[in-house]
């Protein structure tokens, strides 16, 4: 679906730039001294990201594409 609508004629695509507010700047601030002292003390990281096991198939739904309809 995305690659249809960038190849679109009339689509501009440009960056998400409401991070760049003072309470967003703060919360990436707090958020990443957490993390770093949840790691700094050996503890898990509360925003740990993980990647399913390369066995294990990832459903068109979760990629975000359409489902076809029975």
């Amino acid at each position: 679906m995305f690659a249809r609508l960038i190849a679109s004629p009339n689509v501009l695509v440009t960056g998400h730039q409401g991070f760049l507010t003072r309470e967003a700047l703060a919360g990436i601030a707090s958020t990443t001294l957490a993390n770093l002292d949840a790691f700094a003390r050996g503890a898990p990281c509360p925003d740990a990201l993980t990647a399913p096991p390369r066995n294990v198939p990832i459903s068109p739904q979760a990629l975000g594409e359409p489902t076809s309809q029975p």
